[in-house]
């Protein structure tokens, strides 16, 4: 029964991860990020998925886009919550804060339709 138990947990992860859809400029940034950073905001990535709910402040102009905030170190992630329950994430930065939102309005009027 363990063994059922493991593989119904991995495929819960996969199922997950194929929930979140990270932007390719973001995916630089995200691979770049502290490995324990990278694990704090995917876990709250994940409760949000689980809760089927978003997690952190919406943006304000910006409906369905949320930022989840690390203050140390300081580092920043926008994603978008998307209608079907997945995630899109736009940005992921560790410069101050008038940066992330400059670099997510630019990549928000730069990405198509099929990037959501």
């Amino acid at each position: 029964m363990t063994d059922q138990n493991n593989s119904d947990q991995t495929d819960a992860a996969k199922s997950q991860a194929r929930k979140i859809k990270i932007d390719r400029e973001a995916l630089k940034e995200w691979r770049a990020l502290p490995d324990q950073v990278r694990q704090r905001f995917k876990k709250k990535l994940e409760e949000a998925l689980n809760n089927q709910s978003p997690t952190g402040k919406e943006l304000r102009g910006y409906p369905g886009f949320y930022r989840l905030k690390m203050k140390r170190p300081n580092y920043r992630l926008v994603y978008r919550w998307l209608e079907d329950g997945r995630i899109a994430i736009a940005v992921v930065i560790v410069e101050s804060r008038e940066k992330v939102y400059e670099k997510m309005k630019a990549r928000i009027a730069n990405r198509s339709d099929d990037d959501a």
